[in-house]
């Protein structure tokens, strides 16, 4: 049956998380829009999905229309080479940090580069549906304290009766790219790498809960442009719309469009930040808490952080990558080349300093331009066109 109760294909940028290597990310999208001019064209991704600088990234291209003209701009790129993303400026703060009792990172700092992307825009102003992931420590207000509990939280800005709707971009993105001990918790919410460093898989649960959302408004109401308006969907496909008319094939439609046709519509494109990641070179430790916690998990890779740090943040990526392949089978893609070979915490570590910064930065720009890149760019360029998302 040809007629989907979703749009077909519907297309979602799903970009991970990780720092300061969220320029790599960027340089990959730019490579992508220099190599196909179709690539990110108005109205052709149903959603950006991000996590943590991935989520600024996402809201950076959801500002325009035409979200290749903020890759081609260069303005996601000018957005990590800011000062203050990294910077502390206040004195005594910067000297508690180092004891590590406040965050390393500055929250003026942040907020003011924050401010000069984003403005006084609500999430309600941006031109692109976005699924933004953080971490919410304080619980819901809504909550009596001792029925609370820390929670993940995802902001989105459809459909229109969405109360996040009327948060301001800058606020979301800064919980979004708030690691714990690299920047203060802000509102009650910090990073959502702390659960979803990938966000993909949260990305295709919001396109099946928008599609169960329409079967369900349908059951009662045969408006469709009603029912796909309020599930945040938009207009439905041309090819649906003679079932006003026809109740024998609205019923039927209803009964195929299972969780199965759903994700059969769905392509996603996922961006990694090209990390290589580390690994722990013992087989047999018998290790307790102050090991686990505080050992350098492998100082030959660079590796200086703790092992529960690194698993942490580098563990969920692959797993969500592997979940999200068995559902959507071809119409998932993961471009994440392995080239950068300083682990992310160790390169944002780097980055407090202007002049190992710009070494970093410079690291980065190296590893974009790396055969491996290359050849994974050709191999997204390909999917995307064997997927027609460019070239119907």
């Amino acid at each position: 049956m040809a007629s989907k109760v979703f749009p077909n294909p519907c297309r979602i940028v799903s970009l991970d998380g990780g720092g300061i290597y969220g320029l790599y990310t960027a340089l990959l999208l730019k490579k992508l829009c220099k190599q196909d001019k179709n690539f990110l064209t108005k109205d052709q991704v149903w959603m950006f999905a991000g996590t943590s600088s991935g989520g600024v990234n996402a809201l950076l291209l959801a500002k325009y229309d035409n979200p290749r003209e903020a890759v081609l701009s260069g303005e996601l790129e000018r957005f990590w080479e800011e000062d203050g993303v990294y910077i502390n400026t206040n004195p005594w703060k910067q000297m508690t940090s180092m004891c590590g009792i406040t965050s390393v990172f500055g929250t003026e700092d942040y907020l003011s580069v924050l401010e000069k992307y984003f403005g006084d825009l609500k999430l309600s102003d941006l031109k692109q549906r976005v699924l933004i992931t953080t971490f919410n420590w304080a619980g819901s207000d809504a909550i009596p304290p001792k029925e609370r509990h820390m929670k993940p939280k995802v902001f989105y800005n459809f459909p229109e009766e969405e109360a996040d709707r009327e948060e301001y971009v800058r606020d979301v993105g800064f919980s979004t790219g708030a690691p714990p001990a690299w920047r203060t918790i802000y509102r009650g919410m910090q990073d959502g790498g702390l659960y979803a460093p990938n966000p993909s898989v949260c990305a295709i649960a919001k396109a099946a809960e928008c599609a169960h959302k329409v079967l369900e408004t349908m059951k009662d109401e045969k408006d469709l442009p009603l029912c796909f308006h309020e599930a945040g969907l938009g207009h439905p496909p041309a090819d649906f719309q003679h079932l006003q008319d026809d109740a024998t094939e609205f019923a039927e439609i209803l009964d195929d469009a299972m969780p199965n046709d759903i994700l059969s519509n769905l392509n996603v494109l996922s961006l990694g930040c090209g990390q290589k990641k580390p690994f722990l070179p013992e087989k047999n430790a018998d290790w307790g808490g102050l090991m686990w916690y505080t050992m350098p998990s492998n100082p030959m890779q660079n590796d200086w952080f703790p092992p529960m740090t690194s698993v942490a943040l580098d563990g969920p990526e692959e797993i969500v990558s592997y979940q999200s392949a068995q559902l959507l089978n071809s119409k998932y893609f993961r471009l994440d080349p392995s080239v950068l070979t300083l682990p992310v915490m160790v390169a944002l570590i780097w980055s407090v300093n202007p002049a190992m910064r710009a070494w970093v930065i410079d690291m980065i720009r190296e590893g974009a331009k790396k055969k491996e890149s290359r050849k994974a760019v050709t191999d997204a360029l390909d999917w995307l066109k064997a997927t027609s998302w460019t070239h119907p």
